[in-house]
């Protein structure tokens, strides 16, 4: 996508984040795909975890499918925890919740420059990096480290305590979140590259140029890698060399990360409506779009059993099945949505740009609770160790439980 294009996006996404009010619950009907349903087998990758899970949240998107399925329960009726204030802050990503030692940390980065980890049990300050410019993308974690990329196009690699251990330079923003394959750590870039490097130093193991700026996090399943961006394609790379190995046409530039989802990947753009795509065959299974008015979808869907929960710059949040894209329910707000979809349980929430944080069975569509913050959420929602952990622009992190 050339410059000027980003430009006319960027400003309709600060007309979208100056909206305000209170959301209401609705449903209506979405016409069918617009192209025609193909079959596809799917495994039970999107299966609720099983008991003895780990209940963290160490990626974006809570595991390298990148299916936003918690692995954590959380309480029937949520309350607020404990809220805090960020002066002078905003933040449009999502927290990493990990665990180091006997403490339980949220971990987020902001666009206005800090790297910040707050007590998960308390809210209270364990420590905070001074990045030279703001973190679009958010934190990741593996083994007692942490990763994020700023728009310079810096990935820091932070120890435990916040304090830096080496750092990478791209040539252009990194707005993706990092993933990982074995010792490395994927990242994407807008100077159009997907870097693998080593985990422990930074080097770089591989690197693999797209047609145009990468801003999607890499979903990984197996030995695969999934990227797409704005020179309109998806890309499938192997991880072991960094080659690619199928590539898709999807016409129209995103930053949407994929959602993994047995053979099955998912994710939306911002002109072409979503799409589902066999990635072992490289070809396109099924796209959902209005001719009337095409769906933009800027945040990234999550994926369980039979079902593929996205939200829309339409102000809905629509469920499809993932066999055929058949729409199932779809809910209406009275604000746009560029934040992504959660699932806990038989839950989904999702955040809008009103602030108010929605709550649905995602089994029927059926409306179960709303909540409503200071400030509007582009960022997601993070389950880990019974609780929900969300941010705004505004500055103010909120930690929702039982108390």
């Amino acid at each position: 996508m050339r410059p000027f294009g980003w430009k006319i996006l960027a400003l309709a996404w600060l007309i979208s984040m100056s909206l305000s009010g209170h959301g209401v619950w609705g449903q209506d009907s979405v016409p069918a795909p617009s192209s025609s349903p193909a079959s596809t087998t799917t495994e039970q990758a999107g299966k609720a975890p099983a008991a003895d899970s780990k209940i963290d949240w160490p990626v974006f998107r809570g595991d390298a499918g990148s299916t936003g399925v918690a692995r954590s329960k959380l309480p029937d009726r949520l309350e607020i925890l404990w809220e805090r204030q960020i002066p002078k802050n905003s933040f449009a990503s999502t927290a990493c919740l990990v665990e180091l030692g006997d403490r339980k940390v949220a971990v987020l980065s902001s666009g206005n420059g800090p790297v910040i980890a707050l007590d998960l049990m308390t809210g209270e300050e364990v420590w905070k990096y001074e990045g030279p410019v703001g973190f679009v993308g958010s934190v990741s974690h593996r083994n007692g480290r942490f990763y994020a990329g700023d728009v310079e196009g810096k990935l820091y690699c932070l120890d435990a305590q916040g304090k830096e251990v080496w750092k990478f330079a791209a040539e252009a923003s990194i707005d993706s979140s990092p993933n990982f394959f074995g010792d490395n750590v994927l990242i994407t870039s807008q100077d159009s590259w997907f870097y693998c490097l080593r985990a422990d130093n930074g080097e770089v193991v591989w690197k693999i140029a797209a047609g145009d700026q990468l801003r999607s996090t890499p979903t990984v399943a197996g030995d695969r890698a999934f990227v797409a961006g704005c020179d309109g394609l998806l890309h499938v790379i192997n991880l072991n060399d960094g080659s690619e190995v199928g590539n898709v046409e999807i016409t129209s530039p995103t930053g949407c990360t994929p959602a993994a989802l047995g053979n099955a990947i998912f994710f939306g753009t911002e002109q072409s409506g979503f799409f589902a795509i066999d990635w072992r065959q490289s070809k396109l299974l099924w796209n959902y779009n209005r001719e009337d008015s095409p769906i933009s979808v800027r945040g990234n869907a999550a994926v369980i059993e039979g079902h593929v929960l996205i939200g829309t710059t339409q102000r809905q949040l629509v469920s499809l099945n993932p066999a055929d894209g058949a729409v199932q329910w779809t809910a209406r707000v009275k604000a746009n949505i560029e934040s992504s979809a959660v699932v806990v349980g038989e839950r989904v929430f999702i955040g809008a740009n009103n602030g108010v944080l929605y709550e649905y069975n995602w089994k029927n569509g059926q409306p179960l609770q709303s909540y409503e913050f200071n400030g509007g959420l582009t960022g997601s929602p993070a389950v880990g160790f019974d609780r929900l952990v969300i941010a705004t622009d505004r500055g103010f992190v909120y930690c929702l439980g039982a108390k």
